[in-house]
């Protein structure tokens, strides 16, 4: 599934993912909460926390695919 998939695009994928994550999340916290600053500090969550956790998950899962990519290219010699 991933053997199309190069590192850079894994990287994007789930950056893309967790500012969508934070998004709703500040979308709903200020539904319920209708003060800014709720959404705001749910925001700056998303930024400091789930971007770089997903970009660590990414460069670790790009290691994987780069491997594979590797070994495959090495077998056909």
């Amino acid at each position: 599934m991933y053997e199309n998939f190069s590192g850079m695009h894994v990287v994007v994928l789930l950056a893309v993912m967790a500012l969508v994550v934070g998004i709703v999340a500040a979308a709903i916290a200020t539904v319920k909460d209708s003060s800014m600053l709720a959404g705001g500090k749910i925001i700056w969550l998303a930024a400091f926390v789930f971007l770089p956790v997903a970009g660590i998950a990414a460069w670790g899962l790009s290691r994987v695919v780069l491997r594979r990519k590797n070994a495959r290219k090495h077998e056909i010699r």
